[in-house]
């Protein structure tokens, strides 16, 4: 997963890793450390999800980033759905996708 994410984050041309970088998507520079050198014992579905969404990942690289960690975005569920529809749309604002989400009273992805 790790050796993945770096692919990722240099082909989308990610900055310099500060706890600043991701913003938005509320991850620190200790967790991105620790989940590129994979270095963490369990992984968290929505924070892949939030890095997926920060780094604008197409569907299909979203899939592969989740099934490597273990997860998938399930057509069953609802909240998985909605994030599945963004992404197909490459709309990746997080403020929008969690309005969504409160809007139908589902789980955020923080």
């Amino acid at each position: 997963l790790g050796k993945y994410l770096r692919q990722l984050a240099i082909e989308q041309g990610l900055p310099p890793v500060s706890d600043a970088t991701f913003g938005v998507a509320s991850i620190t520079k200790s967790y991105w450390s620790r989940l590129v050198n994979d270095k963490l014992p369990a992984f968290d579905k929505d924070k892949l999800i939030r890095i997926s969404i920060y780094l604008r990942l197409n569907l299909n690289r979203t899939l592969n980033l989740l099934s490597k960690a273990g997860f998938t975005l399930s057509e069953e569920n609802q909240k998985d759905v909605i994030i599945t529809y963004f992404i197909e749309i490459r709309n990746y604002d997080l403020h929008e996708i969690e309005k969504t989400l409160k809007e139908r009273n589902l789980r955020s992805l923080y």
